[in-house]
């Protein structure tokens, strides 16, 4: 069951994704997803990094 979260006043709130197969789709997807949601959101997976601005950088 998916519960609603609150993101803490004035601190970021982390989220990890773990497990064998599909860890960078399902990252990915969160990204967009909290993103979409209208948060601030930056990731880090095996593709690289993106900012909260939305600026990709490689590894």
């Amino acid at each position: 069951m998916i519960q609603p979260i609150t993101a803490p006043v004035g601190r970021p709130l982390p989220t990890a994704v773990t497990g064998t197969n599909g860890r960078t789709t399902v990252a990915t997807a969160t990204l967009q997803l909290l993103r979409a949601a209208g948060l601030r959101a930056a990731g880090c997976d095996s593709t690289g990094i993106d900012d909260v601005h939305g600026a990709g950088r490689a590894w």
